[in-house]
Protein backbone atom coordinates (compact mmCIF):
# COMPACT_ATOMS: atom_id res chain seq x y z
CA UNK A 1 0.00 0.00 0.00
CA UNK A 2 1.42 3.11 -1.20
CA UNK A 3 1.24 6.19 1.35
CA UNK A 4 3.82 8.95 2.94
CA UNK A 5 6.78 7.99 4.53
CA UNK A 6 5.88 8.45 8.24
CA UNK A 7 9.25 8.51 9.56
CA UNK A 8 11.04 10.91 7.82
CA UNK A 9 11.68 14.23 10.08
CA UNK A 10 11.40 17.49 9.83
CA UNK A 11 14.03 20.12 10.15
CA UNK A 12 13.31 20.36 13.95
CA UNK A 13 13.60 16.54 14.09
CA UNK A 14 9.92 15.73 14.72
CA UNK A 15 7.57 13.34 12.76
CA UNK A 16 3.94 12.66 11.55
CA UNK A 17 3.82 10.98 15.08
CA UNK A 18 4.92 13.92 17.33
CA UNK A 19 2.39 16.52 15.68
CA UNK A 20 -0.41 14.18 16.27
CA UNK A 21 0.73 13.28 19.55
CA UNK A 22 0.99 17.13 20.31
CA UNK A 23 -2.29 17.37 18.78
CA UNK A 24 -3.75 14.81 20.60
CA UNK A 25 -5.04 13.29 17.26
CA UNK A 26 -5.64 10.02 19.15
CA UNK A 27 -6.96 8.13 15.95
CA UNK A 28 -3.87 9.46 13.82
CA UNK A 29 -1.55 7.78 16.36
CA UNK A 30 -2.86 4.60 16.77
CA UNK A 31 -2.29 3.92 13.38
CA UNK A 32 1.13 5.27 13.34
CA UNK A 33 4.32 3.22 13.97
CA UNK A 34 5.31 4.65 17.13
CA UNK A 35 7.46 1.83 18.92
CA UNK A 36 10.75 3.14 17.81
CA UNK A 37 10.00 6.89 17.64
CA UNK A 38 12.02 9.19 19.43
CA UNK A 39 12.36 13.28 18.98
CA UNK A 40 15.92 14.27 19.34
CA UNK A 41 15.90 14.87 22.30
CA UNK A 42 14.71 10.87 23.39
CA UNK A 43 11.45 11.86 24.35
CA UNK A 44 8.66 9.17 22.88
CA UNK A 45 5.17 9.82 22.10
CA UNK A 46 4.33 9.18 25.43
CA UNK A 47 7.00 11.27 27.18
CA UNK A 48 4.85 14.16 25.01
CA UNK A 49 1.87 13.58 25.75
CA UNK A 50 2.72 13.36 29.47
CA UNK A 51 4.40 16.36 29.00
CA UNK A 52 0.71 17.91 27.29
CA UNK A 53 -1.50 16.01 30.16
CA UNK A 54 -3.46 14.05 27.27
CA UNK A 55 -4.72 11.25 29.62
CA UNK A 56 -6.31 10.07 26.61
CA UNK A 57 -3.86 9.51 24.22
CA UNK A 58 -1.49 8.04 27.33
CA UNK A 59 -4.21 5.56 28.09
CA UNK A 60 -3.91 4.47 23.96
CA UNK A 61 -0.37 4.79 23.68
CA UNK A 62 -0.43 2.35 27.21
CA UNK A 63 -2.30 0.00 25.65
CA UNK A 64 -0.46 -0.32 21.95
CA UNK A 65 2.91 0.46 23.32
CA UNK A 66 3.42 -0.96 26.81
CA UNK A 67 6.80 -1.49 26.46
CA UNK A 68 7.02 2.30 26.09
CA UNK A 69 6.57 3.28 30.03
CA UNK A 70 9.51 3.32 31.34
CA UNK A 71 11.73 4.58 28.49
CA UNK A 72 13.80 7.50 29.93
CA UNK A 73 14.81 10.26 27.77
CA UNK A 74 18.09 11.87 27.04
CA UNK A 75 18.04 13.64 30.50
CA UNK A 76 16.73 10.40 32.18
CA UNK A 77 13.10 11.70 32.58
CA UNK A 78 10.06 8.94 32.20
CA UNK A 79 6.70 9.76 31.43
CA UNK A 80 5.76 9.81 35.07
CA UNK A 81 8.45 11.85 36.30
CA UNK A 82 7.18 14.27 33.11
CA UNK A 83 3.54 13.90 34.86
CA UNK A 84 4.76 14.77 38.51
CA UNK A 85 7.06 17.63 37.24
CA UNK A 86 3.93 18.94 35.54
CA UNK A 87 1.44 18.07 38.51
CA UNK A 88 -0.92 16.01 36.24
CA UNK A 89 -2.28 13.67 38.44
CA UNK A 90 -4.71 12.02 35.67
CA UNK A 91 -1.86 11.47 33.92
CA UNK A 92 0.51 10.51 36.94
CA UNK A 93 -2.22 7.79 37.89
CA UNK A 94 -2.69 6.09 34.37
CA UNK A 95 1.16 5.95 34.54
CA UNK A 96 0.91 4.22 38.12
CA UNK A 97 -1.83 2.32 37.76
CA UNK A 98 -0.33 0.75 34.26
CA UNK A 99 2.53 -0.36 36.50
CA UNK A 100 5.31 2.57 35.69
CA UNK A 101 8.45 2.34 38.04
CA UNK A 102 8.13 4.56 40.64
CA UNK A 103 11.78 4.74 42.17
CA UNK A 104 12.84 5.38 38.37
CA UNK A 105 15.55 8.60 38.95
CA UNK A 106 16.62 11.02 36.41
CA UNK A 107 20.53 11.05 35.48
CA UNK A 108 20.79 13.59 38.15
CA UNK A 109 18.64 11.21 40.99
CA UNK A 110 15.46 13.18 41.04
CA UNK A 111 12.89 10.46 41.37
CA UNK A 112 9.01 11.00 40.34
CA UNK A 113 8.70 11.99 44.31
CA UNK A 114 10.75 14.69 44.08
CA UNK A 115 9.08 16.00 41.17
CA UNK A 116 6.03 15.37 43.21
CA UNK A 117 7.14 17.34 46.21
CA UNK A 118 8.69 20.02 44.33
CA UNK A 119 5.28 20.69 42.93
CA UNK A 120 3.53 20.06 45.68
CA UNK A 121 0.77 18.01 44.35
CA UNK A 122 -0.11 15.54 47.81
CA UNK A 123 -2.61 13.44 45.60
CA UNK A 124 0.42 12.45 43.08
CA UNK A 125 2.55 11.95 45.96
CA UNK A 126 -0.06 9.76 47.77
CA UNK A 127 -0.19 7.87 45.00
CA UNK A 128 3.72 7.55 44.50
CA UNK A 129 4.04 5.96 48.08
CA UNK A 130 1.09 3.52 47.93
CA UNK A 131 3.27 2.45 45.12
CA UNK A 132 6.13 1.81 47.37
CA UNK A 133 7.97 4.82 46.27
CA UNK A 134 11.33 5.46 48.07
CA UNK A 135 10.48 8.45 50.47
CA UNK A 136 13.78 9.08 51.86
CA UNK A 137 15.48 8.74 48.35
CA UNK A 138 18.06 11.10 48.14
CA UNK A 139 18.92 12.90 44.67
CA UNK A 140 22.83 14.08 43.87
CA UNK A 141 22.58 17.12 46.16
CA UNK A 142 21.29 14.92 48.72
CA UNK A 143 17.98 16.45 48.68
CA UNK A 144 14.94 14.32 50.00
CA UNK A 145 11.67 14.93 48.86
CA UNK A 146 11.16 16.44 52.20
CA UNK A 147 13.43 18.99 51.90
CA UNK A 148 12.15 19.63 48.20
CA UNK A 149 8.55 20.11 49.85
CA UNK A 150 9.68 22.17 52.78
CA UNK A 151 11.78 24.39 50.62
CA UNK A 152 9.01 25.45 48.28
CA UNK A 153 6.79 25.60 51.04
CA UNK A 154 4.58 23.14 49.52
CA UNK A 155 2.70 22.41 53.77
CA UNK A 156 0.08 19.59 52.79
CA UNK A 157 3.08 17.76 51.02
CA UNK A 158 5.48 17.84 54.00
CA UNK A 159 2.71 16.38 56.42
CA UNK A 160 1.85 13.43 53.46
CA UNK A 161 5.24 12.89 53.69
CA UNK A 162 5.57 12.93 57.42
CA UNK A 163 2.23 11.01 57.44
CA UNK A 164 4.63 8.29 55.94
CA UNK A 165 7.32 8.02 58.40
CA UNK A 166 9.61 9.86 56.24
CA UNK A 167 13.07 10.60 57.61
CA UNK A 168 12.92 14.41 59.15
CA UNK A 169 16.37 14.51 59.81
CA UNK A 170 17.95 13.74 56.76
CA UNK A 171 20.54 16.33 55.49
CA UNK A 172 21.49 17.60 51.96
CA UNK A 173 25.12 17.91 50.86
CA UNK A 174 25.52 21.02 52.47
CA UNK A 175 24.22 19.31 55.79
CA UNK A 176 21.09 21.19 55.46
CA UNK A 177 17.63 19.78 56.82
CA UNK A 178 14.22 20.60 55.63
CA UNK A 179 13.90 22.23 59.29
CA UNK A 180 16.59 24.07 58.14
CA UNK A 181 14.72 25.30 54.94
CA UNK A 182 11.55 25.71 55.98
CA UNK A 183 13.08 28.01 58.79
CA UNK A 184 15.33 30.11 56.80
CA UNK A 185 12.34 30.68 54.43
CA UNK A 186 10.07 31.49 57.18
CA UNK A 187 7.31 28.94 57.08
CA UNK A 188 6.02 28.78 60.42
CA UNK A 189 3.34 25.72 59.41
CA UNK A 190 5.95 23.67 58.12
CA UNK A 191 8.66 24.32 60.80
CA UNK A 192 5.96 23.60 63.12
CA UNK A 193 5.29 19.63 61.23
CA UNK A 194 8.41 18.72 61.30
CA UNK A 195 9.58 19.89 64.97
CA UNK A 196 6.30 17.96 66.20
CA UNK A 197 7.61 15.26 64.14
CA UNK A 198 11.21 15.24 65.71
CA UNK A 199 13.29 17.48 63.82
CA UNK A 200 16.41 18.27 65.56
CA UNK A 201 17.73 21.96 65.29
Amino acid sequence: EQGADTEIADNTGHKAIDYATAQGLRTVVERLSVESTTDTHGNTPLHQAAFNGQSEIVRSLLSAYPDMIDTANDVGETPLIIACMKGNLAVARLLIGAGADVNKAQLDGNSPLHFAAWSGNKFIGNDLIAAHAQADAQNGNGETPLILAAREGNNEFVSLLVEHGTNVNLADNLQHTALYYASERGYNEITEILLTAGAEG
